[in-house]
């Protein structure tokens, strides 16, 4: 898999525009074969409202879903996607499935 490695600081990549990038896969239709990984969820919210509208303004048509995420949301998608039949427990839950456990095996010091 293909990958850019983007840090705008940085001199080795004067020449590339993020943003170029995106809207010339977009107007080619080759969007869904990217994934953009940024910062934060804020920095990634703005650019998809920007190139959204700059697209629109290019193109005159929307430009679909940007495949735009945090670290975190990427790692939870991959998970999600490896991992389907396992999920995540909320603390609530995992204290009834314990008592639940506790009393089968009838513990008597256990609360």
């Amino acid at each position: 898999m293909p990958q850019l490695l983007y840090n705008p600081t940085s001199p080795i990549f004067s020449s590339v525009n993020f943003e170029e990038i995106v809207l010339e896969a977009a107007t080619s239709g080759k969007l869904t074969s990217f994934l953009f990984i940024v910062p934060t969820a804020r920095h990634g919210r703005e650019l998809e409202r920007k190139l959204t509208a700059e697209h629109f303004r290019k193109q005159s048509r929307p430009i679909g879903r940007l495949p735009i995420h945090t670290v975190r949301s990427y790692v939870t998608e991959f998970h999600d996607r490896l991992a389907t039949a396992r999920r995540d427990v909320s603390p609530e839950i995992q204290i009834a499935l314990i008592d639940r456990a506790m009393k089968s095996v009838d513990l008597n010091y256990y609360g």
